[in-house]
């Protein structure tokens, strides 16, 4: 038999050896990857399982929370404004049910005037927009913060009229921004829900 014929059977006959080797060189790169991604995988789990745990961990033990603090201020200060607020819309209740703002503006500035409440009404709009700022913070945070919301809106739309006139004269240009926008989104989620304020809308603007 010529020697190129030998040569040629010879590798016809290595076929079958060579193959097996080629398909289990293919079988442990695919095992490989598979291993590669399933451990990548744990780690992912085991990495998010532990950055909840660190987050959780971090809200509940770390964060500054000035709860008692707040509502010791809370009960000691703002509790009497919000009663003057209370006794001013029981007082006017059949003027604002006229639902007119000029009323009402001129009413709650003579109200606040006589009252004398002009620095309270301050301190307690900056004790809002400090509870409000440390609420929407992602390093702070207020126990019961939804005890907080109706009086937010009862404060804001009773003394707003005073408020923004403070605005740029003795105090900054965003003085109480921070309570305006709450207020507003409280009383639109109200509104949504269908509950209906004891003293309505009449002072709702």
């Amino acid at each position: 038999m010529p020697e190129h014929e030998r040569r040629g059977k010879k590798s016809v006959q290595c076929l079958p050896e060579v193959l097996p080797a080629v398909n289990k060189a293919w079988w442990a790169a695919i095992e490989r990857i598979v291993s590669f991604a399933r451990t990548t995988l744990e780690l992912v789990g085991l990495a998010a399982l532990a950055a909840g745990l660190c987050l959780y961990l971090f809200r509940e033990r770390l964060l500054y929370n000035p709860s008692v603090e707040t509502e010791s201020v809370y009960k000691a200060y703002v509790v009497p404004v919000i009663r003057q607020g209370d006794e001013f819309n029981e007082i006017n209740l059949e003027a604002l049910k006229k639902n007119d703002p000029e009323i009402f503006r001129k009413l709650i500035v003579e109200f606040v005037g006589k009252r004398n409440l002009g620095a309270s009404i301050q301190a307690t709009v900056r004790f809002f927009d400090d509870l409000i700022e440390c609420h929407e913070s992602l390093f702070c945070r207020i126990d019961n913060y939804g005890q907080f919301e109706e009086p937010i809106l009862d404060f804001w739309y009773t003394f707003s009229p005073v408020i923004l006139d403070s605005r740029g004269a003795a105090e900054p240009a965003d003085f109480g921004k921070a309570i305006q926008a709450e207020a507003g989104r409280i009383l639109t989620e109200y509104r949504e829900d269908g509950r209906i304020h004891p003293l309505g809308d009449n002072v709702r603007r």
